[in-house]
């Protein structure tokens, strides 16, 4: 059955969609796919006894060679031998397992380090900035993983009050990817009063002394921890300020809050996203599964003679929803066969003459006899004449004097008779509650992922509360392209219930249509009368399938007046249409071308990279 087919496709395609966005999300990050580097693992281990002590560990992961340098940097003065008067990092050891050269450049440009040739510490001198640690080899990096580890004592600026004392420790800015980042708290003193994670998808937890902070850092993410301490010897610059406190957590106000509503965010989405398959079973099976009914394979004569065949063709050869351009050429058929117009020849051209303009006509009916009138014209005993010749040469002077505005006119006329839409009469026939739901998650998630856009944008959500909204963006824009591809490319009934008995009625038609598109039982069941055939022609026409009769009637030398010049107003109206359209997107396209408290200050920054 076609409603089979259409769902075995739908439930195929969203899990090759979940499939990717699972993929996308907890495999392989699209940004690490498409970075040359990144740092797989980075660790900074921070002792709090009296002197702050710092070791960071990195492995980066190279994936071209294209780089001689791996490195760290810092945005503060880096000393190696001397104490300096105002905030700084001293550097204080390297080790690097890969054994490479390294070196350390200093705030003043001196350079430091081992160097197995002359070419390594020249490229240093020449490439590296000041305050930078890293490896280095003139031949460059081959793909691979490169470790090592550096150690530190930092003086930084710090804040302190009567009770509390607040260090704000940034520890990257600028940087690639870190795909895993940990950062642990030695605090034998218990001085810690609060942590603050400034790591982006943070979990903190405590081990006895050691508070440990796990995430990632996308690339120029903020990296760093704030804190909160009780009073107590440590190095640094102190400054007097007051209400330490209630500024250090006014400052980190809502980050606790904020990446719970988040979590829940990630949580809801990712189950509606990766198991979108599932969700989708159960609304066909609650919305569009539909009770069975006992119809012949084939149907040799017209199931329902009062449908118009326009109302066929919008209800039961395609979507439900939307009428194509058969609806069109089947109406003129049926007025040709009502005696409303005629079709005939004339000078080279396809004529259509209308012998009836007013009369007992229905919406649809109506703007097809109103597209014949506005593009047509009135002979001379006061009858409107649409000649197609004149339609092509009258879109043809329009192109070429660059009329786009009534381009865009005509197009919407075409639109009006070829698209057709009729939503009382889908509704009379069909409940579409199952559609409202996808329409429900179509305005949510767009609405959702436009706010989240804006305030990512606006108010920095993803620096200020240190969340990765990467993967809330992949799925909403997965859920968008599930919703929209079902709403534009499968039939609406597939998540409708036909009302009443008209389920049994659409079986009909997709029988009838079988036997249309049958060659050898339309020989079989070859009518003698004229009438029939036309009415097999006209149908045939409203659901897609006029060539195979037109083949039939041909090949049985069937004498139907309308055949011939019927074929030529449904080829000649398509190409028409296509110049109209082609015209007015060419005119829409070129119309068209023409430190401190809090979140991302603090003491340190800079970060790791590549050159």
């Amino acid at each position: 059955m076609e409603e089979r087919k259409y769902l075995f496709l739908a439930i195929l395609l969203f899990t090759l969609t979940s499939l990717l966005a699972f993929y996308l999300t907890e495999v392989n990050d699209l940004r690490l796919i498409t970075s040359k580097v990144f740092i797989n693992n980075y660790t900074a281990e921070i002792d709090l006894a009296g002197k702050i002590r710092l070791s960071e560990s990195y492995t980066f992961r190279v994936k071209e060679d294209i780089f001689r340098m791996l490195f760290r940097a810092w945005e503060v003065p880096l000393s190696v031998k001397e104490n300096l008067p105002y905030p700084f990092v001293k550097f204080e050891d390297f080790l690097s397992l890969s054994g490479q050269d390294w070196y350390v450049k200093d705030y003043s440009g001196r350079v430091y380090g081992e160097f197995s040739d002359r070419r390594s510490r020249e490229l240093v001198e020449k490439l590296s900035m000041r305050n930078e640690v890293g490896i280095v080899n003139p031949n460059y990096f081959t793909p691979g993983s490169y470790f090592y580890r550096v150690y530190y004592s930092l003086f930084p600026p710090i804040e302190f009050g009567n009770s509390f004392i607040h260090l704000n420790l940034k520890l990257a800015k600028r940087h690639p990817f870190y795909k895993r980042v940990v950062i642990r708290l030695k605090d034998e003193r218990g001085i810690v009063e609060k942590v603050f994670p400034h790591v982006t998808n943070w979990s903190l937890r405590r081990k006895g002394d050691i508070y440990e902070i796990t995430g990632i850092s996308p690339a120029n993410a903020n990296l760093g921890v704030e804190l909160l301490l009780r009073p107590a010897e440590i190095s640094g610059f102190f400054k007097r300020v007051g209400n330490v406190r209630e500024r250090t957590e006014d400052a980190n106000r809502g980050l606790f809050v904020f990446r719970t509503l988040y979590s829940a965010l990630k949580g809801v989405l990712f189950v509606l996203v990766i198991f979108f398959p599932v969700w989708f079973l159960l609304l066909y099976l609650w919305f569009g599964k539909e009770r069975e009914f006992t119809v012949p394979s084939f149907l040799s004569y017209v199931p329902n003679r009062k449908r118009k065949p326009y109302e066929v063709n919008l209800l039961f050869s395609g979507d439900a929803v939307f009428g194509d351009e058969n609806a069109f050429y089947s109406t003129i058929l049926d007025f040709a066969n009502r005696g409303i117009l005629e079709i005939r020849r004339e000078f080279g051209s396809l004529v259509i003459k209308l012998l009836k303009d007013s009369g007992n006509f229905d919406d649809y009916e109506s703007k097809v006899i109103e597209f014949l009138k506005k593009f047509g014209y009135k002979n001379e005993f006061g009858r409107y004449v649409f000649d197609v010749k004149a339609l092509k040469n009258r879109i043809e002077w329009l192109r070429n004097e660059r009329n786009y505005e009534k381009l865009r006119e005509m197009k919407e006329w075409f639109d009006t008779v070829f698209h057709y839409t009729n939503e009382s009469l889908t509704d009379s026939v069909l409940d579409r509650s199952g559609l409202n739901v996808i329409g429900i998650l179509i305005v949510a998630s767009a609405l959702l992922l436009i706010a989240i856009f804006i305030l990512d944008n606006i108010f920095s959500l993803s620096e200020r509360f240190f969340v990765d909204l990467y993967p809330i963006y992949i799925y909403l824009f997965v859920l968008l392209f599930n919703t929209l591809t079902f709403a534009f490319v499968f039939p609406s009934q597939l998540l409708g219930r036909w009302k009443e008995n008209f389920y049994r009625e659409k079986l009909m038609w997709d029988a009838f249509r079988k036997f249309l598109s049958d060659f050898v039982l339309i020989k079989r069941y070859a009518p003698e009368d004229i009438s029939i055939w036309k009415e097999w022609l006209v149908y045939g026409t409203a659901l897609g399938v006029a060539d195979r009769v037109e083949k039939a009637m041909k090949e049985l030398s069937v004498k139907v007046p309308q055949l011939r010049d019927f074929s030529s107003v449904s080829h000649s109206l398509r190409n028409s249409f296509s110049g109209v359209e082609s015209s007015v997107s060419t005119a829409v396209s070129s119309s068209s071308s023409s430190g401190g408290f809090g979140g991302s200050g603090g003491f340190g920054g800079g970060g790791a990279g590549a050159r």
